[in-house]
């Protein structure tokens, strides 16, 4: 095995493997993965096993840490969609091996979840604890089975009287909108900002339009909530939603599941952790829970070199 650090002359081999891997989502694509170049120091990794690739690991380097980057949800070993699968231990192996030349004092591993795959698979995990990498943390998201919802039910979750004076538009543009919203709530509630900027999410609505759909509530022609989804393969996931009136936030929910539950099998609510990453944000939880979300955790996993 011979593992080669990604530059951008790789781009394109990048691309075409992971869109023939068993998690062929555009969140892994080298166009999304740079869109924040300036924030992180890029130390993605490829593997090749005779000349051929085999593997990639998106990646950045933080204080001689080889962290699963830091600019996605989580990003462990991507492999072929059909490979032998013992062959992830020669892969990890050879990524350790790498580290250790490279002066890499720490490995640390966030595991994509298995709804995330075209077929599930857990060969990583067997073999990461084999390679004395260790279970650091989880983080708690919240899903929706599509296929289990009963739409009479889905309904009696918002109130009557908004549901008739409202409207939900997807597929909006309106970002400078949605940006103004989400900010004011966050300075508001947290005391922070948005991950990312206006410029950011016009430019990565440009370039994955088909994958990104912003959904905007309506009441009285007013913007009264917003919620912006990532197509991930099987699952929508939501990446933002705010509002600013009661209901608001069921009303979208509920419509958003009713438009997506034939052509996706879950909805990813998001994590409710906070900052610290141990810690729940009970409320935000609350909240899924009372739309139906179920448990999922995603596991990271540590090696110190």
């Amino acid at each position: 095995m011979n593992v080669v650090r990604y530059h951008s002359e790789l781009k394109d081999d990048w691309d075409k493997f992971v869109r023939n891997s068993n998690t062929p989502l555009f969140i892994f694509e080298r166009t999304f993965i740079e869109y924040h170049g300036d924030r992180y120091l890029d130390h993605s990794l490829l593997v090749y096993k005779n000349g051929l690739l085999v593997a990639v690991q998106p990646a950045c380097e933080i204080d001689f840490q080889l962290i699963s980057h830091r600019g996605l949800p989580f990003s462990d070993v991507i492999t072929k969609l059909r490979k032998e699968w013992f062959d992830i231990d020669d892969i990890i192996n050879a990524i350790l091996n790498y580290c250790r030349i490279k002066n890499i004092k720490k490995i640390e591993i966030t595991l994509c979840p298995n709804m995330y795959k075209n077929v599930s698979s857990e060969e990583t995990t067997y073999f990461l604890r084999k390679n004395d990498f260790v279970f650091c943390n989880q983080k708690l998201s919240a899903i929706i089975s599509l296929k289990d919802i009963v739409e009479s039910k889905l309904n009696l979750k918002v109130s009557k009287v908004f549901f008739q004076k409202s409207e939900i538009v997807f597929n909006s543009n309106d970002f400078e909108s949605f940006n103004n919203m989400i900010s004011n709530n966050l300075n508001q509630k947290y005391q922070s900002k948005p991950v990312h900027s206006l410029n950011e999410l016009v430019y990565l609505k440009e370039k994955f339009s088909d994958q990104i759909d912003l959904v905007l509530a309506k009441s009285n022609n007013v913007i009264v909530g917003a919620v912006l989804l990532f197509k991930l393969g099987q699952v929508i996931k939501c990446q933002y939603l705010t509002s600013t009136v009661n209901n608001a936030s069921d009303f979208m929910i509920s419509q958003i599941i009713l438009k997506y539950r034939k052509d996706y099998f879950y909805f990813d609510l998001g994590t409710s952790n906070s900052i610290g990453e141990n810690e729940i944000n009970l409320k935000n939880l609350a909240f899924k829970c009372k739309l139906g979300g179920k448990a999922m955790c995603i596991d990271k996993y540590i090696c110190v070199l």
